[in-house]
């Protein structure tokens, strides 16, 4: 009767053991992956522009635009002329992002902008802009899930 008491003794700090085991490795699951399970959700995928960071995560082409990297949307004042040359996306700071991330952030910065330069007078070169059309040649492609900039033929 003794040793069958040891062996439940030693059985049950075991499955104690075990628990403990478990929980620990939950919790540094859960620690590593921000408290966010990521099971039903994709891991977002984001790119550096200017002025942050957007997704570039997508599900269909249309949740993918072209955008300059390099625009400044804080700027209270337009310091030089259009860029027009560059209207065909061609360049490198041409990327496809996350459309709704990306109108999400402008909007962030030009309600920061509006508030910051109220008052400011810029007039250099507010009227100049490029010519209408759609002359790009490039569009926004969701190609395994990651918005790619691809050939538009």
């Amino acid at each position: 009767m003794h040793n069958q008491k040891g062996i439940v003794n030693k059985t049950i700090l075991v499955i104690i053991a075990s628990i403990i085991i478990l929980l620990v490795g939950v919790a540094w699951w859960y620690e590593s992956n921000n408290g966010e399970s990521n099971v039903n959700n994709p891991k977002i995928e984001t790119s550096e522009i200017k002025n942050g960071s957007v997704s570039i995560t997508c599900s269909v082409d249309t949740d993918c635009i072209i955008v300059d990297k390099e625009k400044d949307y804080s700027k209270c004042c337009i310091s030089e002329p259009p860029d027009c040359e560059n209207i065909y996306q061609e360049g490198s700071n041409f990327i496809a992002v996350n459309k709704d991330s990306y109108t999400q952030l402008v909007q962030t910065e030009v309600e920061n902008k509006e508030n910051r330069c109220t008052g400011t007078s810029c007039d250099q070169y507010a009227m100049i802009t490029c010519p209408d059309g759609d002359s790009s040649k490039y569009i926004g492609s969701c190609i395994n899930n990651i918005c790619k900039k691809a050939s538009k033929n």
